[in-house]
């Protein structure tokens, strides 16, 4: 039996709360393979056995490998809640036997959902918060990451947006400039998106259950 839209925003909610459980494993599991990695510099047995005896990877398990883990799964993260919007929207639609559905909506992505909800639905879409706004800038971090593997380019106005929203405290955003610049993000990023999502599921739950 198909969800109600209440229980398709409920749902996704519970799956955001086993994503930051998912995020809160691999963090740790990059320390403790990072201490191993540390560990086995001065037991060469240990080294052979878990490293192939390689002695050069201290940099890459410190720093490139969490950053490529945490790029990824920031992707598949937002991937999950374009999809969410999209089932939102046809769940929406079921109930209210709408003609039209969000595949006839102009635009794209999570902007064509929103507008859906709110000019054809008549959903109360929680727009005008705090939580949405960040997602619009989650957005264009999505899209540099896609489009440009996250290398920012001057003039760019979506770029520039993303190098911004970087440069505010406790983003989670770092820029590195070396021949060009390029983000990546620091362990609390993927924490502070899934609260987010939290917070904004939790607005569009209430807003799902105000509506007639």
């Amino acid at each position: 039996m198909p969800k109600s839209p209440y229980q398709h925003a409920a749902y996704f909610l519970h799956r955001l709360r086993r994503l930051r459980n998912y995020v809160e494993f691999s963090e740790a599991n990059w320390k403790n393979t990072l201490a191993n990695y540390s560990r086995s510099l001065g037991d060469d047995e240990l080294n052979i056995a878990c490293f192939g005896g390689r002695r050069r990877h201290w940099a890459d398990l410190a720093n490139e490998f969490p950053h490529y883990h945490r790029k990824a799964s920031f992707l598949m993260i937002f991937a999950m809640l374009e999809d969410d919007f999209t089932q939102f929207c046809r769940s929406i639609a079921a109930e209210q036997t709408l003609p039209a559905t969000v595949s006839d909506a102009p635009g794209r992505g999570i902007e064509r959902a929103k507008d859906y909800l709110t000019k054809t639905a008549g959903i109360p879409f929680p727009a005008s918060t705090p939580e949405w706004q960040q997602i619009k800038r989650l957005s264009d971090v999505r899209n540099v990451l896609i489009h440009a593997a996250g290398y920012l380019e001057p003039g760019n106005a979506q770029h520039e947006r993303v190098r911004k929203a970087a440069a505010a405290a406790g983003s989670g955003l770092l820029v590195h400039h070396h021949a060009r610049s390029q983000i990546s993000f620091e362990p609390e990023f993927l924490p502070s998106v899934i609260a987010t999502l939290e917070r904004f599921y939790e607005r569009l739950l209430a807003a799902t259950k105000k509506t007639p």
